[in-house]
């Protein structure tokens, strides 16, 4: 035997052994480095943007704190003129200043460019008398500020007081008599670098573990000037963010600390690849050595199976099924056993006098003939279930099964005839009763088991092992236990960080005391399950598993119970056929069948119960078949109502009489209605109705009482309003805090020209001269005072309107520009000091009579949205909004933008509740529900969006020039 093939191939398997170990292992390594390369890419890259969008918010804010302190030069500028050269009260009106700016070291005045003025005066005296357009090293930026008749920044230099700043500087050019405007001089603002430094953000990126530096390109020799930096060592590879200043432009430059890629975390990837590859190699040996054990299994079962054919002779006798034996083909019996003789009535004789056609009835002879016409596959098979005639005429159900032997040297087949007639009449009566479970268990909305008396699942749908994340490999091959799947949980951490052996021992103890159970579970990943276990009588449990994730976060929905029952019967039905192979009497067939049926019955009745929602059950006749404990629980008063037979109309009129029904009734008076929709009973309570079509043409109904979540949708769409006028309120602030600014210094300015005017008249020297400056001074302060608070009073009457109309459900007629030009004045301070544009296009004349303050939170949140989500990893974009008429009865509002655009696994779920990319930075995951609300649900109209990756995103909003009638109030009132 150690010569025969199967020793060739043990021998061709264990050379092959170590060779594909090692290659399995080097074809790993290789295959593993590639991906912790490609995997350090992505990292890098990833961190690269990050730091990016870090340094342009630092930039933006170090620009913007910069903007605001040179500003002050300009309302310098309009003193001198308004003074015609002379600033009286210089010392108090630059305190002020310096106090109200804030960032300012100190405030100068540069007659002819010589400065003769300082505030404060202490630690900058040695600037008085300093001439910045003679100096050599500022008077080629100093002359081009003058040249250019604009604001300048000049530096970072020394400064001469000691330290490093920057200086701005505005030119003033007077008239004279003539109108010949003349240079006067300079007004110029000293920030210095530390102090400006200390007021920025940049003291975040040292936090967060970056290092920076601050540089310009010096104008004079094209230099790179480093003036502010974390720490003495290069930047490696460092990414860039501009920040513009007055005729210039400086740079931030950010890098980690530790560089782009962390050691520790690449040391970690080669170990896991490492140990991937090694268990890879263990998995190629273990499949190389499998040959050999499988064929020492074959010869032992090769051996095992000759021992027993002594045994077939006195296994044939006393068999208690039927068996015969016959020649190939049925054309002759050979011999039958006592079972048989007995059953049928045939003498050994006269069957041997028969062929196997002689016991099948005259029209299933053809089959017979068919079946044994084509090629019958070797050895035991089952050939399916026949019609057998006894010597009575009798005609009865069997299932055969065949076996080839060799019967007195000649080939011949063994056949088992189990009489199944009973069974059969028994699997019809349980199809009845199954397909009422299937038609429950079809829409059952969550996951089920079935496990028996030992724990074993048996039965289990789709949704149980999608709601707990099981692997398929799970349900092939022998039942598992309910105890085998709680481990796979606890090894993974669905318990959170416990002892799996401890926990494992407490939960066999709750188990067995097979009691009902009912609880909420928190997984992992967030998801809430509800959990409802029932004993059945015979042992075992049916546990039900929904997912009330959503009703937990808001309170505002019910899962909807559309999801499909695994097929319960064939697996009945192959438990019923394995049991009826052992059985010796027709009478324990008959009991174990019955059994069956009842068990059936019971599951259906404890699946009924066990849903969450109310059900009822009604046949094609329009009559009850089954409810359950949840419908009477939401109708109370009508509970003794329910009864097997009762007719639809005559339950809903005994309803209606207790109040348990609505006198309109809408869809749920129509039968052939189907779907989901919503009634209010007369007691205020909001149910939820879900009605479905069984296969035999009646109708099943889900009803759940959603009061309270419909309550709590209110009040969060509510919120969201708010938040949203809450962010109006602080542009707006920030907007009119400029023009008010201005005019509170005009009007000191003013006050101090009519004290000095004041002391003119009472001393006797008022000249005509002093009263034609005077009147000057009054006119120019009056224009600067009228243009800041006309643009005050258009910013708050913008913001009026739009904030009255977010804040009620007024419907009234109005102009679609109108209304879209004030919310985009109100949005406006969003964009001011952000590289983004905001920018409206609409057709003017559309009259629309609807919900304006719908219109604006629409429009609100969709710019609100882009912000967030469009331009990340961006330093430009714009978001456009279109608007125009479509037909004589309907108009289009189109916002888009030009940003990263929706990936394509998103874009189904952006009008989900709660749903967001940006969870704890900024995003809410309500603002694109609620729009999608408000334009389908008050305004009448409808909306789509459509996105390409890096190619931005479109909302398409079409809307009646008309809103419809009795659409009820915005969410949330």
């Amino acid at each position: 035997m150690s010569d025969s093939p199967t020793a060739g191939n043990t021998r061709a398997a264990r050379d092959w052994l170590i060779p594909g170990v090692v290659a399995a292992f080097l074809i790993s390594a290789l295959a593993s480095g590639a991906f912790i390369w490609s995997i350090e890419q992505v990292r890098q890259r990833d961190a690269e943007n990050q730091a990016r969008q870090l340094a342009n918010t630092v930039a933006h804010d170090f620009a913007e704190r910069l903007d605001r302190s040179l500003s002050v030069s300009y309302a310098l500028a309009t003193l001198v003129r308004q003074g015609r050269g002379r600033v009286d009260n210089f010392e108090t009106l630059a305190a002020e200043m310096i106090q109200v700016y804030g960032g300012i070291t100190a405030l100068q005045l540069a007659p002819g460019g010589t400065i003769s003025q300082v505030v404060p005066l202490q630690g900058n005296e040695s600037v008085i008398g300093f001439s910045p357009l003679r100096d050599p090293v500022q008077g080629a930026e100093t002359q081009r500020v003058v040249e250019t008749r604009r604001l300048g920044l000049t530096g970072p230099f020394d400064l001469r007081q000691g330290g490093v700043g920057v200086v701005g500087r505005q030119p003033v050019f007077l008239a004279d008599a003539n109108g010949v405007e003349h240079f006067w001089g300079l007004t110029q603002v000293l920030i210095r670098i530390t102090d400006l430094l200390a007021a920025s953000k940049l003291e975040a990126l040292v936090q967060g573990g970056y290092a920076y530096e601050i540089w310009r390109i010096r104008p004079n020799d094209q230099s790179r000037h480093v003036f502010a930096r974390s720490g003495e060592a290069p930047l490696a590879s460092p990414v860039e963010a501009r920040i513009h200043v007055p005729n210039g432009e400086w740079t931030l430059s950010v890098a980690p600390v530790g560089g782009w890629i962390a050691k520790s975390r690449l040391v970690l990837d080669v170990l896991a690849a490492t140990a991937f590859c090694l268990l890879l190699s263990l998995a190629v040996f273990l499949l190389l050595r499998q040959p050999r054990i499988l064929q020492a299994e074959v010869a032992r079962r090769t051996a095992e199976l000759r021992a027993s054919e002594a045994q077939y002779r006195a296994l044939f006798d006393e068999n208690p099924v039927p068996m015969l034996v016959y020649k190939p083909g049925g054309a002759r019996l050979l011999d039958a056993n006592n079972a048989f003789i007995v059953s049928y009535g045939y003498s050994r004789d006269e069957l041997r006098t028969m062929s196997l056609a002689d016991l099948h009835p005259e029209e299933e002879r053809p089959r017979l003939a068919d079946y044994f016409s084509g090629p019958l596959e070797p050895g035991m098979r089952k050939s399916g279930e026949w019609h057998h005639r006894k010597k009575t005429g009798e005609v009865i159900d069997v299932e055969a099964t065949s076996l080839d032997i060799s019967y007195d040297g000649e080939a011949a087949r063994l056949a088992l005839a189990l009489d199944i007639t009973d069974r059969k009449q028994a699997e019809d009566a349980l199809k009845v009763q199954n397909n009422w479970l299937k038609s429950v268990l079809a829409h059952f909305p969550g996951g089920v088991t079935v496990a028996d008396k030992d724990m074993r699942i048996l039965e289990w749908n789709e949704q149980f092992r999608k709601l707990l994340d099981f692997p398929i490999e799970m349900f092939a091959g022998e039942p598992r236990t309910i105890m085998d799947f709680m481990r796979f949980n606890a090894r993974r951490g669905e318990y959170g960080d416990v002892d799996v052996e401890s926990y494992m021992a407490e939960a066999a103890k709750r188990i067995n005391l097979l009691e009902p159970h009912h609880f909420e579970r928190v997984r992992p990943d967030g998801t809430v399950l509800e959990v409802r276990g029932t004993p059945l009588p015979d042992g075992g449990f049916v546990t039900s598993y929904t997912d009330i994730t959503e009703r937990k976060r808001t309170e505002a929905r019910l899962l909807a119970a559309n999801q499909r029952f695994e097929e319960l019967n064939a697996a009945l039905e192959s438990k019923v056929a394995e049991r009826t192979l052992r059985l010796e009497a027709e009478v324990e067939e008959r009991r174990l069948v019955e059994m069956a049926v009842r068990q059936s019955a019971e599951w259906l009745r404890e699946i009924i119960d066990t849903m969450p929602a109310g059900i009822l059950l009604w046949d094609r006749e329009q009559r009850l078949v089954a409810w359950n404990e949840a419908f009477r629980r939401l109708y109370p008063a009508s509970a003794d109502l329910l009864r097997n037979g009762i007719s639809r109309q005559e339950l809903r009129k005994a309803m209606l009489e207790r109040g348990d029904a609505p006198t309109d009734d809408g869809r749920s008076s129509d039968w052939d209605a189907l779907g989901q929709w919503d009634r209010v009973l007369p007691d205020g309570r909001i149910i939820s109705v879900d009605r479905m079509a069984t296969s035999e043409g009646g109708r099943l109904v889900l009803q759940s009482d959603v009061t309270a979540l419909r309550r709590t949708a209110e009040v969060l769409a509510r919120n969201e309003r708010m938040a949203s006028l809450g962010n109006l309120v602080a542009g707006i602030a920030h907007e009119i805090n400029t023009p008010i600014g201005n005019a509170l210094m005009v009007a000191s300015a003013v006050g101090s020209r009519i004290t000095e005017f004041e002391e003119a008249i009472a001393g006797g020297q008022l000249r005509r001269s002093v009263l034609e400056r005077f009147v000057a001074s009054v006119r120019e302060s009056d224009d600067l005072l009228e243009r800041n608070l006309v643009r005050a009073a258009n910013l708050i009457q913008n913001f009026k309107q739009v904030a009255v109309d977010q804040t009620s459900d007024r419907r009234r007629v109005f102009d679609l520009a109108t209304v879209l030009e004030e919310v985009r004045m109100t949005l406006v301070p969003r964009f001011k000091h952000s590289p983004y544009r905001f920018d409206l296009d609409a057709e003017v004349g559309i009259s629309l009579d609807s919900y304006p303050g719908a219109l604006g939170q629409i429009v609100t949140n969709l710019v609100e949205n882009a912000l967030v989500h469009a331009f990340e990893g961006r330093a430009s974009g714009q978001i456009l909004l279109v608007a125009r008429s479509i037909d004589a009865g309907n108009a289009e509002i189109v916002c888009s933008d030009d940003g990263i655009g929706v990936p394509a696994d998103v874009r189904p779920r952006i009008f989900d509740p709660f749903f967001t990319t940006k969870l704890g930075k900024g995003g809410s995951g309500l603002g694109l529900s609620i729009v999608l609300n408000l334009v389908r649900d008050l305004l009448g109209g409808d909306m789509d969006v459509s996105s390409e990756p890096e190619h931005g995103t479109r909302f398409t909003i079409r809307l009646p020039l008309k809103a419809p009638p009795g659409r009820g109030a915005l969410p949330g009132q």
